[in-house]
């Protein structure tokens, strides 16, 4: 069984890449309100969703997590 934050971490990937191929069309709002809901599914609460840079921060009682992509690669941060 993948953990927690591997789950968020493959929607956050299957996110960004959703949104390189959609900005120039897509509300964002809709890609917060999915990730709000995807967060608390696996017990997070989502803090932020942002552009520019495509990032994304949630966070739990144990641990803060920050996801970031640019360039095409991914560089996470991890707060116990």
């Amino acid at each position: 069984m993948r953990t927690k934050i591997a789950r968020m971490i493959d929607y956050f990937e299957m996110l960004y890449c959703r949104w390189e191929d959609e900005k120039d069309y897509e509300d964002f709002t809709e890609y917060r309100k999915a990730s709000k809901k995807r967060a608390r599914e696996l017990g997070y609460v989502l803090k932020s969703l942002t552009q520019r840079p495509f990032a994304m921060t949630f966070s739990s009682e144990a641990e803060t997590v920050i996801l970031r992509a640019e360039g095409g690669k991914l560089y996470q941060s991890i707060d116990r």
